[in-house]
């Protein structure tokens, strides 16, 4: 491996082994994220059939991985660039008495060819995909990962976020617009700054293999983003925006808008 991806990795690793402990507490309190987490974690669940194999990509603290196994009963593999989230993933399964069904592995997500083995379902959320900076290897690999019939679901960030730009533009921040529509973004976590690339919509299905349909994409976070939620005090507010975002989610216009895009795609061929 090159050494600056090594390094790249070893960083990733570093900075959310780090925040592994803390991790669930920051998401858990940002109503917006727990909104986001709950919608991508259905969009497994109700395409799970009995029997099926699933693998995580990015399982971070392994708490979608909980919800999805105890919706569903099924085996799940989870990976992760960073071991200290591993371990708090595993702790956590165990806890629950679900180890039985679960298998953890340290490798970032353009190791997934080595594996080994057939999912019908593979998904990756909040945006794992936008620290990996090997995506060409991870999709050649995806292409066998995923049985025929199968799905890859995927949230990543998106270059172009309607809240952003309404609470920037009201802030005469212009500056955040621009950094965020080229793309190449500094996200912050633990108070370390980490490089992430964002996409248009586009940008990334051209990336997807073609022997991937496109079944339903959608928006999450379109609205208000989920580093802002700490300005709206009001609950009545609060349950105001999750109905909207609920109601404008799928939207042909609006979909394209969030924060985040959900991605369903199934394997055809």
């Amino acid at each position: 491996m090159d050494q600056s991806l090594a390094e790249y990795y070893d960083n990733l690793d570093r900075v959310f082994s780090e925040a592994a402990s803390i991790y669930d507490k920051k998401i858990l309190a940002n109503f917006i994220n727990v909104n986001i987490r709950e919608k991508e974690v259905e969009s497994v669940v109700k395409r799970f059939k009995n029997g099926w194999e699933v693998l995580e990509i990015g399982c971070g603290t392994g708490e979608e991985a909980r919800k999805v196994m105890e919706s569903t009963g099924c085996n799940l593999t989870c990976i992760d660039v960073s071991k200290g989230m591993i371990d708090f993933a595993s702790s956590k399964i165990k806890k629950f008495g679900l180890e039985n069904k679960f298998r953890g592995m340290k490798i970032p997500a353009s190791s997934i060819g080595s594996i080994g083995g057939t999912f019908q379902i593979v998904y990756s959320f909040n945006g794992a995909l936008n620290n990996e900076p090997q995506l060409p290897t991870f999709f050649n690999s995806l292409k066998d990962a995923v049985g025929t019939g199968g799905f890859f679901i995927v949230s990543v960030r998106n270059r172009f976020s309607l809240g952003e730009i309404i609470v920037d533009s009201l802030r005469f921040k212009f500056g955040s617009l621009f950094k965020r529509f080229s793309g190449e973004m500094t996200v912050e976590v633990v108070g370390k700054g980490l490089k992430s690339h964002y996409f248009f919509n586009s940008e990334f299905r051209k990336l997807v293999p073609s022997c991937f349909k496109l079944e339903r994409m959608s928006g999450l976070g379109i609205f208000v983003i989920p580093s802002y939620y700490e300005r709206i005090k009001s609950e009545s507010v609060r349950s105001l925006l999750s109905r909207l975002e609920a109601a404008f989610t799928n939207l042909p216009l609006f979909k394209h808008l969030g924060d985040e895009t959900l991605f369903v795609f199934q394997k055809v061929q």
